[in-house]
């Protein structure tokens, strides 16, 4: 019989399992790629076109409220002196600051195609530039909206606040220009983001 090292065979077996894995892994992706495009060619070939100008109003203002909000909010502070409101403004801008940050990490580390550059049959009907994923219209909506939950508890604030990030989430994808994956993690980040810069205001006022 032919007789091996233990070295040998170890090698053949982290071989076997790393193509074994690598195998699955592929599979899975190209899996979750076919329900990605089916659920996305469901809702922007289906949608109803009268929406388009609604839904592009609605992912056009992601900006303003993400960004402008949060300045707004500052320079009331500043100009009424109310600490308590520039801080919470200093929360929200901080908050999309790292939550843009770690989408373009993620978009330029992970460099997935947009959808209407893969799948030509698709109605791109908003714009978008950057690599596919994650969204990060969605990011920053759901962090601007779940970091007001957390700094304004009231009804009226939350409801809108929410409902607003999901019609964003939508917007993207019945727009043409997402994935539901780019969104679904975007949205994860976004929530994800608030939660953790609320847990670190907390701390840091806490120890001062």
């Amino acid at each position: 019989m032919l007789e091996t090292s233990p070295e040998f065979n170890y090698d053949v077996c982290k071989a076997i399992i790393k193509y074994m894995l690598s195998s699955i892994l592929l599979s899975s992706d190209f899996f979750l790629q076919n329900i990605d495009i089916d659920i996305l060619k469901e809702i922007n070939l289906n949608r109803n076109t009268q929406f388009d100008f609604f839904f592009q109003i609605i992912t056009n203002s992601v900006s303003y409220i993400a960004w402008g909000l949060p300045v707004l909010l500052l320079l009331i502070g500043i100009a009424k002196h109310k600490i308590e409101i520039r801080k919470k403004a200093l929360y929200l801008l901080v908050t999309v600051m790292v939550s843009s940050i770690l989408i373009l990490i993620l978009k330029y580390g992970i460099d997935r195609p947009r959808p209407f550059d893969t799948y030509t049959f698709l109605e791109k009907v908003a714009s978008g530039g950057s690599p596919s994923f994650p969204s990060g219209h969605t990011s920053e909506a759901f962090t601007i909206a779940i970091a007001l939950c957390f700094v304004f508890r009231r009804w009226f604030v939350i409801i809108p606040s929410v409902l607003w990030a999901i019609a964003v989430g939508y917007s993207r994808m019945s727009l043409g220009v997402h994935y539901p994956s780019d969104v679904i993690v975007g949205a994860i980040i976004g929530v994800t983001v608030a939660f953790l810069c609320f847990k670190g205001k907390a701390t840091l006022e806490r120890y001062n």
